[in-house]
Formats: C-alpha cells, sequence, structure tokens
C-alpha cells in the first residue's frame, strides 16, 4: 500500500459523509475541495518527510564509507557475506539456519544493494563534493 493510497483511505470516510450531506450541490462541491486541499497538504508533508529521510540516509552511508575506522566501513559487506555463508552453508547440510535468518538476509542484501546504489548517486550529487 502507497503513502498516497493510504492518506486517501484516512480521507475517504469524510468525502462519503460529504456525499450524504443535505445541502446544496454548490455547498457540497466547496466541502470537496477544502477536504481535497488538506488530502494534498497532507500528502506533500509525507513526500517532504520521505525526502528528509532518505537524505539523512545517505548522509548516513556517505559518512560510513568515508570512515577512518576499518569496521565501520566495511560492516555492510561483512554482514552480507556472512549472513549469505550461513545460506550456502544450509544448502550443503551444514547447519539449519532458521526461517528468520532468511528473512534477515533477503532484507540486508535489499538494504546493501539500496545503500550502494545511495553511495553511487550522492558521489554524483551534490553531497559527494
Amino acid at each position: 500500500m502507497s503513502i498516497f493510497s493510504f492518506i486517501s483511505n484516512l480521507f475517504k470516510p469524510a468525502a462519503d459523509l460529504v456525499d450524504e450531506l443535505h445541502v446544496s450541490d454548490e455547498e457540497k462541491g466547496k466541502l470537496r475541495n477544502q477536504l481535497a486541499e488538506i488530502q494534498a497538504k497532507a500528502q506533500k508533508q509525507m513526500l517532504d518527510y520521505e525526502a528528509k529521510v532518505v537524505e539523512a540516509r545517505s548522509k548516513l552511508m556517505v559518512a560510513e564509507a568515508q570512515s577512518p575506522h576499518l569496521i565501520t566501513a566495511i560492516w555492510r559487506p561483512v554482514a552480507c557475506l556472512s549472513l549469505i555463508a550461513l545460506v550456502v552453508l544450509s544448502a550443503y547440510g551444514i547447519g539449519n539456519p532458521d526461517k528468520e535468518v532468511y528473512e534477515l538476509t533477503k532484507i540486508l542484501l535489499g538494504a546493501y544493494a539500496s545503500g550502494r546504489t545511495i553511495e553511487k548517486v550522492v558521489k554524483v550529487s551534490k553531497f559527494g563534493k
């Protein structure tokens, strides 16, 4: 579910209520317009918040990658390789990781891949300068 559909679903009962009111069509139209404006403002605020979160994450990843401390700079690849090793070893019958390990592997690999993408984008953007 996208954030837009979530916000739209929040405003749907109010929109349905406007349709049920016993007022003129002109007043219903005004109420619908006001409701749509409030909904648009809420969606814009959510987009602004998401942009700030992405910016903060990218700054954190750049700071980690540029860290003079080795463990801070390489913890993501080491964690990914460790989890992949667990999965590969379990394929050969060595070890028996829980279902949660597979879920964690999927999450961490997704985060690592997106983190690497953000690092590459940041190098080109203003943050990399």
